[in-house]
């Protein structure tokens, strides 16, 4: 069968959680601004309001015997007494200033942190069946493709086919074969004494690997049954991830193999 993980699992998701998440950074820089330029002024506007701001201008004017037009120098006097006098409370005001700036750089750097395990991390995608060999045209394999941006390390491999009146109608691909609605006729593991996996798909692949081998005799009798698989592996953050896939089997010189509905959509 021909290529049927062209596509990109990058899609529309992530495109999407990229933007929200630049959109919510930059709004809350601008909160953060504001909540700065606020507590910087707060003194300004709260202090001339207090009882005490008066009795101390009355106090000036009455002690130095100068004139009420003389305010510049009164305010600034009574200004710099009212800070004394509520210095407490105003370092404490800062303190709080200062922490919540801090908490707020503390989550802009983890949504960054987050936001670029998701676009730096590996993305792959199983398709096939393919013929490898065509002196064996009944052996085939499914194939894998990186589309992320860095290494991703293959964990496990299961893969099945089946007929169309047979596959799940309902339930994601993952969810069946766990709940063991969907029979694998390939279950191939990372471990060593198991059948031999290479472990590392390079990011930006130009051509798929392929992997777990199997007996299936792609002729008349197949065109019309599902082909479906689940690709577990981790990415160079050590996260762990899965991509699914299932596949109509079509006719090798119409291209081998055509997305179901919801193909690449279960994915983590």
């Amino acid at each position: 069968m021909q290529n049927s993980s062209s596509g990109t699992i990058i899609g529309k998701d992530v495109i999407f959680e990229a933007t929200i998440a630049a959109v919510l950074k930059k709004r809350k820089i601008h909160i953060i601004g504001v909540l700065l330029i606020i507590t910087a002024l707060l003194p300004f506007a709260v202090i001339p309001l207090l009882p005490k701001y008066e009795q101390c201008k009355h106090e000036y004017y009455t002690s130095q015997s100068v004139k009420e037009d003389d305010s510049i120098k009164a305010n600034t006097i009574c200004f710099v007494d009212g800070l004394d006098t509520h210095s407490g409370a105003i370092t404490a005001l800062a303190t709080l200033a200062i922490a919540a700036f801090t908490w707020a750089i503390l989550v802009i750097n983890d949504q960054q942190l987050r936001h670029a395990h998701k676009v730096e991390r590996a993305y792959l995608i199983g398709g096939g069946p393919v013929v490898i060999n065509n002196n064996t045209p009944d052996i085939v394999c499914m194939d894998i493709v990186n589309r992320g941006k860095t290494l991703g390390f293959i964990k496990e491999v299961r893969l099945g086919v089946c007929a169309e009146e047979d596959f799940p109608k309902t339930g994601t691909v993952s969810e069946n074969i766990k709940n063991k609605k969907l029979k694998l006729i390939a279950l191939v593991f990372n471990k060593e004494g198991d059948y031999s996996l290479d472990d590392v798909a390079t990011p930006y692949m130009n051509y798929p690997v392929y992997r777990a081998p199997f007996l299936h005799k792609l002729n008349g009798e197949q065109i019309g049954q599902v082909f479906y698989g689940k690709i577990d592996y981790t990415d160079i953050f050590g996260d762990s991830h899965y991509s699914t896939f299932k596949l109509k089997l079509i006719p090798r010189d119409k291209g081998g193999s055509m997305p179901l509905e919801g193909c690449y959509s279960d994915w983590t």
